[in-house]
């Protein structure tokens, strides 16, 4: 795993044991699947009693979205072709100003539908500092690369 992906998962405050969870999930991903990707997610959100709790890595390239699922407790691995698939995009926002920092309060939601509704959509989950990475992504992947292109005649 790149140095990038370890400054980002103690930038959304991740503690070292999680980290050290991360890396092996990636390193196992990466052995059943070869890819290149830039940029890394760990969804996280606040449970009831008020604790933020992760649950899935995804990693982003310009076709792929691959996921390890529940990679705390029982990790399942995959590879999702994206690549101008994806006709709606909704994205809910609390408590977070896109141009300033997140807060602790701040979450994000973003929902992925694709062209066929047979075909498995996503659902990106992210709160305080986790807010902006989600973003990015939001820009330089879903909108760029995943988002059915329009058809000019």
């Amino acid at each position: 795993m790149n140095k990038e992906f370890k400054v980002y998962l103690e930038d959304i405050g991740m503690p070292g044991e999680l980290i050290k969870k991360v890396e092996k999930e990636y390193d196992t991903l990466l052995s059943l699947f070869s890819f290149d990707c830039k940029d890394l997610i760990v969804e996280d959100f606040v449970n009831e009693d008020g604790n933020r709790t992760y649950k899935h890595i995804l990693l982003f390239c310009e076709k792929y979205i691959y996921e390890v699922t529940n990679f705390i407790e029982k990790p399942k691995y995959s590879k999702t072709y994206m690549a101008n698939q994806v006709h709606v995009i909704d994205v809910q926002i609390e408590d977070f100003d896109i141009e300033k920092r997140s807060t602790r309060k701040s979450i994000i939601k973003i929902q992925l539908q694709r062209i066929y509704s047979d075909l498995r959509g996503y659902e990106i989950n992210g709160t305080g500092e986790n807010c902006k990475y989600i973003i990015d992504i939001l820009k330089n992947y879903i909108d760029t690369y995943y988002c059915m292109k329009e058809v000019k005649e």
